[in-house]
């Protein structure tokens, strides 16, 4: 069977773990000490996805729940099914972590976390072909964020080809307990960008439902039905993150439940699939605050149980997708997945639970990255967590991690069909010093870029333009007066060709480059970034050895080289070119003194290492 390991951690995630179990439960007919009490095979079938079957009969759940002091445990041993765990598997510790990060990532979490991985090393043993793990945990705490954060790496070291699933619930100005959850979401975050595969993204302030942990709990139920319930169209967790995640950073996801009514009315109310499907999509149905309607789908899932017609699925769900066809980027086609499953939840005739990939969801990174800016700013509340063992670097980097995943966001949201790749938008630095003349006068391009439509790779944006327009040059960079200089050329070369005729074949043409990486994917955004660029991409180091600047002197780009550590030059990526957008005031002066450098005579073949030289 395909296994699925749940892990529970923190206060947050230990309440919304009881109650998910408290669905699985039901879903499957099993009682508050473990047997089995219901009334159809199918429930039987695949029950070993969440459960081990003991000897006596009894069914356990492959659950491991943790947690820094003993208070939420005693409170899930004493619920309802607080008696169908297996009391191994209970680990926690007796200080607490006082919604300190650093308490749960470094100190306390990190004395009590040996004793975490035994329990799931145990139950990963139990297991036949482990599929993944699921991870409950809060990011505004400090245990189920910290300590949370901590165990997903370390289970990444040791099982690093299983899938890891997790649902974090973020932190939200409308509903807080704690003033330092921006500073332990950041912090997290930055983990989870790394280390996890797939993270349903939940947020109190977006369910205004009194009962919020059911509702979560339906939704993670619905997540896994495939899984445990024979269905028309399956789906696992992998094939799950191969639809849904186009680029690997990308894996933050919206969920969604349908239909969204009060428990006690669902009786009363037969759904349709147009219903249904209506519902799904609706921005009030998230459970993360951003409108869909900001932002663009890349991918989506939407996972219908009950009976019902794929047929009248997939009419349903392609008619979403006309009628909203603005709302989806038009660069991934086929980009919405449908899997239906038979059986529906307890007390519904049917229901839906969505998975969208969608850009706006950077609205609530952004909404935790200007509230981390407004304290670490004033260094407010930094003594808990430098006292702990941290340094300020760590808050310097999750920041600069968080604004570098908004900026993939917008830049994906703002993407078109018709662009060609980006690796093709930027030249080697020798040639955008070139000014590119082409019969007739002449534009400019610096400062702010222009629309992505027009930064296309090269050749075929010079000859589109070639075949378009008469005399006209195109300088890519500002320079200081570059009008005076281009005319000057302008028209010594147009008295020069009209008397000699090959000089109207020695234009230079651009050249596609290669082996270029953009510098912005991974360098900081913050200061003179560049150079901690060693803890941002392993055993790389960068040098950097031309830089241009636009002429508000705070935009440009810059071009390097970048060394592999212990391997031949040869086997390194050779060549980084790429856009800062910010900060530039700290380096007009670097720029000089490299310029000089660059300018003082050296050796072929040292130049030749040091120097980016054109493709």
């Amino acid at each position: 069977m395909r296994e699925i390991l749940h892990i529970q951690g923190g206060q947050c995630g230990n309440q919304i773990g009881a109650k998910f179990w408290e669905v699985v439960c039901a879903e499957h007919g099993i009682d508050s000490t473990g047997r089995y009490q219901g009334d159809s095979p199918l429930q039987l079938e695949r029950i070993n996805v969440y459960y081990n079957e003991a000897s006596c009969g009894r069914f356990v759940p492959r659950a491991v729940l943790m947690d820094l002091e003993p208070g939420t445990m005693d409170s899930v041993r004493s619920g309802p099914y607080g008696q169908i765990f297996r009391p191994d598997n209970f680990v926690f510790g007796q200080s607490g972590a006082g919604n300190n990060w650093a308490k749960g990532h470094y100190t306390e979490g990190a004395e009590l976390i040996d004793s975490v991985l035994d329990v799931v090393r145990k139950e990963a043993e139990n297991c036949d072909c482990l599929q993944g793990f699921q991870v409950c945990h809060s990011l505004g705490g400090g245990t189920g964020s910290g300590m949370g954060t901590l165990l997903i790496s370390k289970i990444r070291e040791e099982y690093p080809d299983r899938m890891m699933l997790t649902f974090s619930v973020f932190p939200s100005p409308k509903v807080s307990d704690t003033v330092v959850e921006p500073y332990n979401a950041t912090l997290s975050v930055h983990q989870l960008v790394e280390n996890a595969d797939e993270c349903m993204v939940l947020d109190n302030e977006a369910l205004p439902v009194g009962d919020l942990n059911h509702l979560i709990s339906a939704t993670m139920s619905g997540v896994t039905c495939c899984l445990r319930f024979p269905g028309q169209l399956n789906s696992d967790l992998r094939k799950l993150a191969v639809n849904l995640i186009p680029f690997p950073r990308l894996h933050f996801f919206m969920v969604g439940f349908a239909p969204l009514t009060s428990r006690g009315s669902q009786q009363y109310r037969s759904l349709t699939v147009p219903e249904l499907t209506q519902q799904m999509w609706d921005s009030k149905n998230m459970m993360c605050a951003a409108d869909p309607r900001h932002g663009r789908y890349l991918t989506a899932s939407a996972m219908f149980r009950g009976k019902m017609s794929t047929k009248e699925v997939d009419e349903q769900m392609l008619n979403v997708q006309n009628k909203n066809s603005s709302y989806f980027v038009e660069w991934i086609p086929n980009n919405v997945k449908s899997t239906v499953c038979d059986i529906p939840p307890t007390g519904l005739q049917m229901a839906s639970t969505f998975i969208g990939n969608s850009t706006s969801i950077q609205e609530m990174f952004r909404r935790v990255s200007e509230q981390f800016t407004a304290m670490f700013r004033r260094k407010a509340f930094l003594h808990w967590y430098t006292g702990e063992g941290m340094d300020e670097m760590e808050f310097t980097e999750a920041e600069s991690n968080m604004n570098d995943l908004v900026s993939e966001y917008q830049q994906y949201q703002d993407a078109t069909a018709d662009e060609e790749g980006e690796f093709e938008e930027e030249e080697e630095g020798d040639e955008y010093q070139q000014d590119y003349q082409i019969e007739g006068g002449f534009s400019q391009r610096g400062g702010k870029r222009k629309g992505r439509t027009e930064r296309m790779g090269g050749v075929s944006l010079l000859t589109k333009r070639a075949a378009s327009a008469t005399n006209q040059t195109l300088s890519l960079f500002k320079r200081p007066s570059p009008f005076t200089i281009l005319l000057k050329t302008l028209t010594t070369t147009s008295s020069a060709s009209a008397q000699n005729p090959k000089h109207e074949t020695s234009t230079p043409k651009r050249r596609k480059k290669k082996n270029l990486f953009e510098v912005a994917q991974f360098l900081p955004h913050w200061g003179i970034g560049y150079h901690l660029a060693k803890s941002h991409w392993a055993n790389v180091s960068y040098e950097i050895t031309k830089i241009n600047l636009y002429k508000d002197g705070r935009h440009g780009k810059a071009w390097g080289i970048a060394h592999k550590d212990g391997l031949p030059i040869a086997d390194a990526p050779k060549k980084i070119s790429g856009v800062h957008k910010r900060c530039w005031k700290y380096i007009p002066s670097l720029a000089k003194s490299i310029q000089s450098k660059e300018n003082s005579p050296k050796s072929t073949e040292t130049a030749a290492k040091t120097e980016v030289q054109a493709a």
